[in-house]
């Protein structure tokens, strides 16, 4: 008896067990909730987008005015830059960057300063009249790194210089100012350009983070409503790049600097540039590559040292081998998997995903107010990966040739 009853038990209980139900899969996750945007504008010209979700506990606030360098006055090349060092030495909370169309100022605060921030930043609109300490310190952080710019540091010089032959800063001037015209600005000069270059007409306003829409539209609405109708900062005049070649600038020289014309973000070159660009910085080609679509996206660059006993044209020929060998070819697959992976956030502006604003949301501000003056169209950019002919490919790489760039050798004193 007792041997059959172990096989007996193991048959009912195994037939119990395929009798029973199977078990149900557990349900998968929620997907997490989008950002929700709002968007408005206000009869003074500033328009406002809010982002509001899960960002963690700080906020983003970004302001971007459509004036930069570009918008220069006459006879004061350096202005922009000038007056973006005042602002931000006037709020240590606030982040300056200023290009050449355009100066963004960046506040990450936490959410119960929200209501504050905002009114500094509305007030900050007032004409700014700086102290003549605070001018001072100003200008002279400005004329030390202008000199960096102008033979102080090698690297910075050769990037300068192979710059401006690309892309020759409008109406004559000079991406870090002219020494002579930064000495010449008075504070009068500071107030009209200040004036004119934070009129609210053609400004954009984001706010990111964990905010309610409705009160926070109020408060914007408070602050801002009232601003005067300024007529904006005109645009210096438009010159024709100098695109050079090969040129040495110093009597040391020492580092390389190759400027490469990108085109706009909206241009049909765009997608394949992009891939290019990004197999150009993965290849292990013995130079640095430096190309950052949203921060500065109008300049790719390659840097490299001379080598011992080398002369300033034969690095420039090395590094032009290299760039061709590394953009030449089909683009495939990995090359387009590769873009999508390093330029995610430019890529995703459109999804709205609450993952690309933690832990900061800073990032996603600054990208978000920059997107529409550079004509960003995120989701189509990503679908335009796809569909990258072989003519774009062909037309791209032509961007990346001899004729269309600049290579500067730069070190010790420029005479």
């Amino acid at each position: 008896m007792q041997t059959h009853s172990l096989p007996l038990l193991a048959l009912v209980l195994g037939a119990a067990a395929c009798s029973s139900p199977p078990a149900e899969p557990a349900p998968a996750p929620p997907p997490p909730p989008a950002l929700r945007a709002t968007s408005f504008g206000l009869p003074t010209g500033l328009e406002v987008e809010l982002l509001a979700g899960p960002c963690g506990d700080q906020l983003a606030i970004a302001l971007l005015r459509p004036a930069g360098t570009d918008h220069d006055p006459p006879g004061r090349s350096g202005m922009a830059r000038l007056a973006g060092r005042i602002a931000a030495a006037a709020q240590p909370a606030r982040e300056v960057s200023v290009g050449r169309d355009h100066t963004l100022e960046l506040f990450v605060v936490p959410g119960s300063r929200l209501g504050e921030t905002l009114e500094a930043i509305a007030a900050g609109s007032e004409p700014l009249r700086p102290d003549p300490e605070r001018l001072g310190a100003a200008r002279a952080g400005l004329l030390a790194d202008l000199a960096e710019q102008r033979g102080g540091i090698a690297e910075r010089t050769a990037r300068s210089f192979a710059a401006e032959a690309v892309l020759q800063s409008r109406g004559g001037g000079w991406i870090g100012g002219v020494a002579e015209q930064i000495e010449a600005i008075t504070e009068e000069d500071l107030a009209a350009f200040w004036r004119a270059s934070h009129a609210p007409a053609g400004a954009r306003l984001v706010v990111v983070g964990d905010l309610e829409p409705a009160q926070t539209r109020r408060r914007i609405e408070g602050a801002f409503a009232a601003l005067p109708a300024v007529e904006p900062a005109p645009a210096r005049e438009a010159l024709e790049a100098r695109v050079s070649g090969t040129l040495v600038m110093g009597e040391a020289p020492a580092a390389l600097s190759l400027a490469v014309r990108a085109p706009a973000l909206g241009d049909p070159l765009f997608p394949a540039f992009l891939v290019l660009a990004t197999r150009l910085g993965q290849t292990e080609v013995g130079v640095d590559v430096a190309y950052d679509p949203v921060e500065a996206p109008e300049v790719l660059f390659v840097a490299g040292a001379l080598a011992a006993g080398e002369t300033p044209d034969g690095a420039a020929d090395r590094v032009r081998r290299a760039v061709d060998q590394a953009v030449r070819g089909a683009i495939t697959a990995a090359d387009v998997t590769a873009a999508r992976e390093r330029h995610r956030l430019l890529l995703g502006l459109g999804a709205l995903d609450p993952a690309s604003c933690r832990p900061s949301p800073r990032d996603l501000a600054r990208a978000r107010a920059l997107r529409s003056p550079l004509g960003w169209s995120g989701p189509s950019l990503s679908e335009a990966l796809d569909t990258i002919t072989e003519a774009q490919a062909s037309d791209a790489r032509a961007l990346f040739s001899p004729g269309r760039t600049a290579a500067v050798v730069a070190g010790g004193a420029i005479r």
